[in-house]
């Protein structure tokens, strides 16, 4: 029987606005005048609750950080 632990992984699903590097956030937000988030909005820190809820409130902030096109075409490359 494989040992399914030992197994290399593959990431199935993700998606767009949990991918973004901070950096780039800050930058789309600006640029479209839209609100730039605290880091610890945003990303997981290690005091955060393990729960599903606290997770997905970090997806709040990011509503509407794809203001145009280009933002999204800047993030998915």
């Amino acid at each position: 029987m494989t040992d399914l632990r030992s197994l290399p992984k593959v990431e199935l699903h993700r998606h767009l606005e949990g991918s973004v590097r901070y950096a780039t956030l800050k930058e789309i937000a600006r640029e479209a005048g839209i609100p730039v988030p605290k880091r610890h909005q945003v990303q997981v820190g290690k005091n955060d609750p393990r729960t599903l809820t606290s997770f997905l409130k970090k997806f709040d902030p990011l509503h509407n950080l794809y203001p145009s096109r280009d933002a999204i075409e800047r993030v998915a490359r």
